[in-house]
């Protein structure tokens, strides 16, 4: 089936305007890839040019609790693992920038059809390859089959120059993720718990913060 294609949308094309104006200005450290750990942690990898003709691969372990931000942008690259694995077709999708979710404390079959098929996949990692014209990445995650079973899925390299139908938003999706690493460097992270000590008496003891 043609699918007919769309025009990225303007968030998109403002998103991409970012990106290469990024790329007039090289930065010391750049992402390659990275990973959620638990829903938790983010393991990272860069390249960091230390002299002329001089860049070192560094990989990163990080045991900060991640900030939710970076979570959301990571889940919005579980639609391209679902429609690079071709286990959803691109007709499907009416405005990827707006896909419905999942409504809480509702049976499966009277969830949105879309909203339930993407809930079955989830990207915990992406890895950036090549150079120039050659970029582009792979994305690996997971779907949970019916038997309540997961299989790893990892697609194939895609280039940010492909026939892929969102190659477009695939790349603001991964540029989002990237800035999210970027500030989780800096020291963005997910907010201190609080907790409230009750005594006997009823009163409130001092609000302890936990930091783990």
């Amino acid at each position: 089936m043609k699918v007919d294609v769309k025009l990225p949308s303007a968030y998109t094309l403002r998103r991409l305007e970012l990106l290469e104006e990024s790329k007039l200005a090289p930065k010391a450290i750049e992402i390659k890839g990275g990973a959620l750990k638990d829903s938790m942690f983010c393991h990272y990898e860069y390249d960091h040019t230390v002299a002329a003709n001089t860049t070192d691969n560094i990989k990163r372990k990080s045991q900060v609790p991640v900030h939710d931000d970076m979570i959301n942008t990571f889940k919005d690259l579980n639609v391209h693992l679902a429609l690079i694995c071709e286990e959803i077709r691109p007709e499907e999708i009416i405005d990827i920038d707006k896909l419905p979710e999942m409504k809480p404390d509702t049976d499966d079959q009277d969830q949105d059809p879309l909203a339930l098929k993407l809930s079955k996949f989830s990207v915990c990692a992406f890895k950036i390859v090549g150079n120039g014209e050659n970029e582009g990445v792979v994305l690996t995650g997971q779907k949970v089959l019916s038997t309540l079973e997961s299989v790893k899925l990892e697609t194939p390299v895609v280039k940010w120059q492909s026939n892929y139908h969102f190659a477009n938003e695939l790349h603001v999706a991964v540029f989002n993720v990237v800035e999210e690493i970027e500030q989780y460097m800096e020291g963005k992270q997910a907010p201190p718990r609080q907790q409230e000590l009750q005594f006997g008496d009823g009163e409130k003891g001092e609000e302890e913060q936990i930091d783990f």
